[in-house]
């Protein structure tokens, strides 16, 4: 069972998910689009989700938070890191990024911890979400 539902994870959500963790609350964090919020969109960066640049920047924000299920979205893309715990409990990333993929219209797939799938119509993306 989880303590906290961070919705966002731009630089507030990401700190409040960090503080929470520190606190040895259990986090979710959910975003919609790139994490990071606005900061990752503008142009001169270039990183979008999905890139390696994203990747390295989850697999940091997870280690940051310990034990958590992270789940980032874009237009195009959906990506979920589930720790070991959770992994141990029966939380699987493959799982929840071919549900939300296939809800969208698109395929996704992958590993118990790690997984990434397509995103076809992404205005379906907030309802599909917020039932999480």
């Amino acid at each position: 069972m989880l303590d906290i539902v961070i919705i966002g994870a731009g630089p507030a959500g990401l700190t409040a998910a960090i503080y929470a963790k520190r606190a040895e609350k259990s986090v979710l964090v959910l975003e919609a689009m790139n994490y990071g919020g606005q900061i990752i969109t503008d142009d001169h960066k270039g990183t979008t989700i999905g890139s390696d640049e994203a990747k390295a920047g989850m697999e940091m924000m997870a280690s940051k938070l310990g034990e958590s299920i992270i789940v980032l979205a874009s237009p195009r893309t959906v990506i979920v890191k589930v720790s070991d715990g959770f992994v141990k409990s029966g939380v699987n990333a493959g799982k929840i990024v071919g549900e939300i993929a296939r809800a969208t219209g698109a395929n996704g797939g992958g590993r118990p911890n790690f997984a990434q799938g397509g995103v076809k119509d992404a205005s379906l993306l907030d309802g599909i979400l917020s039932k999480i």
